[in-house]
């Protein structure tokens, strides 16, 4: 129904890899975390960029942003025509 309205719809999966970081990062703090801890992390957010992109993979993700182009109707809203 979404894609009805919006076209030019995008979406991006993530935290599929990336939920190993609360076993990686102590108290789950990034900034602080050692150098070598901060890598790995870095590693399966990468991994997860790759892995997450393939089609009947990126369901697997935990999070999606969905980013999209609004085109205004031509003569009336999008909201009257439900």
């Amino acid at each position: 129904m979404v894609r009805k309205y919006l076209p030019n719809l995008r979406e991006r999966y993530f935290q599929f890899l990336g939920r190993l970081d609360r076993l990686i990062l102590e108290q789950n703090n990034y900034e602080r975390a050692p150098i070598h801890r901060k890598l790995i992390s870095n590693f399966l957010r990468w991994v997860d960029y790759l892995v997450l992109s393939m089609p009947g993979i990126r369901r697997l993700g935990g999070s999606v942003v969905i980013h999209a182009k609004v085109q205004k109707p031509a003569a009336c809203s999008v909201f009257e025509s439900l």
